[in-house]
């Protein structure tokens, strides 16, 4: 039973830490607040007795810089697509971002990267740029390759004393074209899969990088390196080419069956998903 002593909004990421280590594990952070139902309906928060709230931290922002782009844990879905739905180089932030809205308007993007639940969207389109997490704890800042965050469902590189405060982005470079999409029972339900890819392109229509990740289809999101090496050096036209690189995806992918999809329909779903993505990539 969820039963809480205190919520607690605080005021410096100081604050936070302090409150994290007085109590010792029972303490959890809150975000957008969208999961919190979910995850206190199955049980999972029996031992929390905090929620510490971090709107007053100012980590509601969308930062770019030289090379660089920062996003605060707080910045929500709805700020997120409004300021990227205009640019293809952003198209599978943009998109991921613009999912389910009934929520958008409330969801951060901390809350979605940091409980490892892998039918979120905005890590699969985060993953697809090579994004970095900036968390801080007791020992101080530490920055962690989102790539290696996942661990296992639920269970990421997240210490239990650290929380996060920015997503940095690499700026894409110019040829950066990013598409997502996803495939859903309902429009408010989660995906069977999802698939995010990124991708530079030279005049004449070579791939000179990529970055391929699939949620949904496995216990912890992930990137298909093999398929982008597939990719890269290739010119994005020779349906032979998809071929190849739907292949390596599907050797990648570790789906599962449950009440939503089998595994051998969402093998299916994403081929289909892989193949449309490349295909609005040419």
């Amino acid at each position: 039973m969820f039963e809480l002593d205190e919520y607690v909004k605080a005021n410096s990421i100081d604050e936070v830490i302090s409150i994290m280590k007085e109590n010792k594990g029972a303490a959890k952070i809150v975000s957008g607040g969208t999961l919190i139902h979910e995850l206190a309906g199955r049980g999972m928060l029996d031992n929390v007795k905090v929620l510490i709230d971090l709107q007053r931290l100012g980590l509601n922002y969308v930062k770019e810089e030289d090379d660089l782009i920062r996003i605060g844990a707080m910045t929500t879905h709805s700020k997120i697509h409004e300021h990227y739905k205009d640019e293809p180089r952003y198209g599978a932030l943009a998109e991921a971002a613009n999912l389910i809205p009934q929520i958008r308007n409330a969801a951060t993007i901390g809350g979605c990267v940091c409980p490892g639940i892998p039918w979120l969207e905005l890590p699969v389109a985060l993953l697809s740029y090579d994004s970095k997490l900036v968390v801080q704890g007791t020992e101080g800042e530490r920055l962690i390759n989102l790539n290696e965050f996942y661990l296992d469902y639920l269970y990421t590189t997240l210490q239990p004393m650290e929380f996060l405060t920015e997503i940095r982005i690499p700026k894409p470079v110019d040829g950066t074209i990013s598409k997502h999409i996803s495939h859903r029972i309902t429009t408010v339900g989660v995906p069977i899969v999802s698939v995010a890819v990124t991708v530079v392109k030279d005049a004449k229509n070579m791939c000179t990088d990529a970055r391929i990740a699939i949620g949904s289809a496995g216990r912890v999101v992930m990137r298909a390196e093999k398929a982008e090496e597939r990719l890269k050096g290739k010119v994005l036209e020779p349906k032979q080419l998809f071929d190849d690189v739907v292949e390596a995806v599907l050797s990648k992918i570790k789906p599962i069956n449950d009440m939503l999809a089998t595994e051998t329909y969402r093998k299916h779903i994403c081929k289909i998903l892989v193949q449309k993505v490349l295909e609005e990539l040419e």
